[in-house]
């Protein structure tokens, strides 16, 4: 029993993280919509959306569709225990401008992905990233891989989103 403990609290620490650096994207993305000029940040082209209303479907989208990328990436630092900043940076950088191409809203939505998935990279890595793969088991670090990708799977599914449609 002991020695299942390390491993639930490092998968812990992993999804808290990731929901945190999910948020944290959502949150520069909801203040970038309510400063940069476009249609998407005003209601009928009159007043401004307020801001909840952009912050909490900015954050679920957010971490509904990087889950897959997030979840590859994550796998790879926890399996080859890479822990600097840098890999984390940039890996949330690519994810951001992935899913910013992907729903290419506005003109100027590439530059706030590149923006907000640096925010998410970094972040991620202060809460869980600084320690990949420092679990004192072997083979934990593949476990925690399976794990991650069944939760990112179960997300997916649980939303409808079906790869045999």
């Amino acid at each position: 029993m002991s020695a299942i403990w390390p491993f639930f609290r490092r998968l812990i620490n992993i999804i808290f993280a990731y929901l945190l650096a999910s948020c944290s994207s959502g949150f520069v993305l909801a203040c970038l919509m309510q400063v940069l000029p476009g249609q998407m940040a005003t209601r009928n082209g009159n007043a401004p959306e307020p801001f909840i209303e952009i912050l909490y479907p900015a954050c679920f989208l957010i971490s509904v569709f990087a889950a897959p990328l997030a979840a590859i990436t994550i796998m790879i630092g926890e399996w080859k225990n890479i822990r600097r900043k840098r890999y984390y940076a940039v890996a949330g950088t690519l994810i951001g401008l992935t899913l910013s191409l992907l729903f290419l809203l506005m003109q100027w939505f590439p530059v706030v992905g590149v923006g907000y998935g640096a925010v998410a990279g970094l972040i991620y890595w202060w809460v869980a990233g600084r320690w990949a793969g420092s679990l004192d088991a072997r083979g934990s670090a593949l476990l925690q891989i399976t794990l991650a990708l069944v939760l990112a799977a179960a997300i997916l599914l649980a939303l409808g989103f079906s790869p045999f449609r």
